[in-house]
């Protein structure tokens, strides 16, 4: 009988470690106030990260809507490497919040944009406010690097 109890008590602190007071609200219905945030990116056309192995450069060349926002994006992504377009990258996207610990539900769709080194991240998804960083990942052949990008999406 004390199963249950104990179910149901790992359930409410599960759901209560989303609880916070800081700029960032846990509350999907709650405003988030990005202006208090430094640590985040700012969405430019073109806005790049290196790869953290350093074999690759990242950037977001278009993001609809601009800037991110709550609910489905699709971002435009150009992978290089030496300056030169980077063409058959296995890409995996992955937005994670942070904050909750939590994934999306929706899992973002990657294919081939057409122009040398470019990629449609479609949807990637923010369902809620709050602080998203969106780890995006390239492989091809033996080599693998990685980016973080880190935005805040507001109510």
């Amino acid at each position: 009988m004390r199963t249950p109890l104990i179910v149901a008590l790992c359930l409410a602190s599960a759901l209560g470690a989303c609880g916070g007071d800081d700029a960032v609200s846990d509350d999907s219905n709650e405003m988030v106030d990005c202006s208090l945030l430094t640590d985040v990116d700012e969405f430019t056309v073109g806005l790049t990260k290196p790869g953290f192995g350093g074999e690759l450069e990242f950037s977001l060349m278009s993001a609809n809507p601009a800037p991110p926002s709550r609910g489905d994006n699709s971002w435009l992504l150009e992978v290089r490497q030496g300056g030169a377009p980077s063409d058959g990258e296995a890409i995996t996207v992955f937005p994670f919040m942070p904050q909750h610990g939590h994934t999306t539900p929706t899992p973002a769709v990657v294919t081939p944009a057409g122009a040398p080194g470019q990629y449609t991240l479609d949807p990637v998804n923010f369902w809620m406010p709050g602080v998203w960083e969106v780890t995006i990942d390239a492989e091809k052949a033996d080599r693998i690097d990685t980016a973080l990008f880190r935005f805040c999406i507001p109510s």
